[in-house]
């Protein structure tokens, strides 16, 4: 299932479609992790507690991935490709940012 801007879903739908902005917040936050934040110690914290959580297996990764209907080993994936071209910011401003990853279904 692909999330789009549809305005006819079911409530399952959108319930996916929350649990799929979780992981696009944290591809955000893994690549924007100084933007918008009060301090810079706190906005590395966040940058890199996101980075963690998607290269991580833990629990609530599988699950948050689960309920968006994503495969954690594709996202997990991506967050590998991105950790090796040093998290790029231009991804994000190039139209391959988080709202650009090609969610698979599991």
């Amino acid at each position: 299932m692909r999330i789009t801007g549809e305005g006819d879903r079911n409530y399952s739908d959108h319930e996916a479609a929350l649990w799929l902005a979780v992981v696009q917040q944290a591809f955000t936050d893994s690549i924007e992790g100084f933007r918008g934040a009060r301090e810079a110690s706190t906005a590395r914290r966040d940058c890199a507690v996101a980075r963690e959580w998607l290269l991580g297996n833990g629990k609530d990764f599988r699950i948050v991935c689960a309920l968006a209907g994503l495969e954690p080993d594709y996202i997990r994936a991506e967050a590998r490709r991105r950790q090796a071209r040093g998290w790029p910011a231009s991804d994000h401003h190039n139209g391959r940012g988080a709202n650009a990853i090609e969610m698979r279904n599991r």
